[in-house]
């Protein structure tokens, strides 16, 4: 297979993933509540966390496509750091066992 043509396929499949991701994120942006009850409805996580992973979520999902900076938890976002999809840019220190 000419370069040029796995060059097009790989950009096509990219193009293609980036819609689907933005969409995804879309649905979940136009309607939170229901976002965060479907995650609730797993029953993985205690009630009072739901909100806050769903917001983690949400906020992952915007800086994989790019959208901007998300300031979330790294045990959230691992898998995506590994991959590449996300930078560190600041590198976060405990100061106290507390925070």
């Amino acid at each position: 297979m000419n370069a040029s043509v796995v060059l097009l396929l790989a950009w096509v499949v990219r193009a293609a993933l980036a819609v689907l991701f933005a969409t995804a994120l879309w649905h979940k942006a136009r309607a939170p509540r229901e976002f965060f009850a479907a995650l609730g409805n797993y029953r993985v996580l205690p009630a009072a966390l739901v909100p806050v992973v769903a917001g983690a979520v949400m906020l992952a999902e915007a800086a994989v496509q790019g959208l901007g900076v998300a300031l979330i938890p790294r045990l959230l976002v691992e898998d995506e750091l590994a991959r590449g999809l996300l930078e560190q840019c600041v590198e976060h220190r405990h100061l106290s066992d507390r925070s």
